[in-house]
């Protein structure tokens, strides 16, 4: 088991989380949650990106901070937003499949 001293590479990462490596590239990238950009910190040493268990429970604590909002509740949005939304996304994916 990792402790929280030693850096994870990002497939370690990954397996973790139970996310694909992508998933993670783009966390590093920065994700919208709740209206906001949030991002995983990093520490890249030499041409490769580790991360430390602080940085991955302080990208959670950041991305249910944005979703639950400043007085943690959910935000309400109306079904076109959320459709605005789902769209983003597809071409956030997209673009990053391209890149």
């Amino acid at each position: 088991p990792m402790t929280n001293s030693m850096p994870m590479s990002l497939p370690q990462v990954a397996r973790l989380r139970r996310v694909s490596v992508g998933t993670v590239h783009n966390w590093i990238r920065g994700v919208r949650v709740g209206g906001q950009i949030v991002r995983l910190d990093c520490d890249v040493i030499g041409t490769r990106c580790k991360v430390t268990e602080e940085q991955l429970a302080k990208f959670k604590a950041e991305c249910r901070a944005a979703k639950l909002g400043e007085h943690g509740l959910p935000a309400t949005i109306t079904p076109a937003e959320f459709d605005a939304i789902g769209q983003r996304a597809r071409e956030e994916a997209l673009a990053a499949c391209r890149s």
